[in-house]
């Protein structure tokens, strides 16, 4: 099978492809927005602000954001708007651009709104797949993915919600892999897992036994091993071609 997008606008797809009984789902990157991830996006807002600004003056900033609120003992109790309104200030307040003082609620409201959106989207998309498939989230993220997909109104689809923070294990980490296949008693090579990143999402999932379905965009990924991808998807609501609707 080619690893192209399974999606064709003259050209239908099979159902169902990939053979899958269950398909399991990335949250950051996929369901709240369509394959770029949340340092990404909140890069993009940045440079919004100060064309000046470079992803290699940025990303240190954003990840020692994302280790700090690691360190907060209130993290996973946090929404995600709370979330957001933290990385943001911390990184308004690095200092790495005097253009960001003062934008920490409109970066806050930019992400928000563009995610509310995607996440209506997802609903949409996964109420649909739920009817024909077993569905599960893995995320990593700071102790509070169940609680995100409980907020807007995901979590019903979701068999379980899985949180890097609450096992201990980050992906591309087979461990935190394991769980649920061994939660849904099914083979590895009947679930599919859906992500925007290559290295946590598809290297990890595949390296478990499972079907990597990478989640591109719109944007061109380059890729280091075609040999890891099964398929790839520019919106989620392909995955809507593979059943009877």
């Amino acid at each position: 099978m080619s690893h192209e997008s399974l999606h064709s606008e003259t050209h239908p797809v099979e159902p169902n492809p990939l053979g899958l009984s269950a398909i399991v789902f990335d949250f950051g990157g996929t369901l709240d927005f369509p394959g770029i991830a949340w340092y990404e996006r909140l890069f993009g807002y940045s440079r919004q602000l100060d064309r000046e600004l470079t992803w290699e003056m940025f990303l240190p900033v954003a990840c020692n954001a994302g280790d700090s609120l690691t360190e907060q003992p209130d993290a996973g109790n946090l929404s995600m708007e709370e979330t957001v309104q933290r990385l943001v200030e911390f990184i308004v307040t690095a200092g790495i651009s005097p253009r960001l003082q003062g934008q920490t609620d409109s970066m806050t409201k930019w992400f928000l709104d563009e995610s509310y959106a995607h996440l209506e989207e997802s609903r949409v998309v996964l109420e649909t797949l739920s009817r024909h498939f077993r569905m599960a989230c893995i995320s990593n993220n700071w102790g509070n993915a169940l609680g995100w997909c409980e907020d807007y109104d995901l979590a019903g689809f979701f068999e379980f919600v899985i949180d890097s923070a609450a096992v201990g294990f980050r992906k591309p980490d087979l461990r935190i892999f394991q769980p649920a296949i061994e939660r849904l008693g099914l083979p590895a090579a009947n679930i599919g897992y859906v992500g925007d990143q290559f290295k946590a999402d598809v290297v990890g999932s595949k390296s478990a036994g499972m079907k990597s379905i990478w989640y591109v965009g719109e944007r061109e990924k380059s890729c280091p091993d075609e040999s890891l991808v099964d398929c790839r998807i520019r919106h989620l609501s392909e995955l809507r071609d593979w059943v009877s609707v």
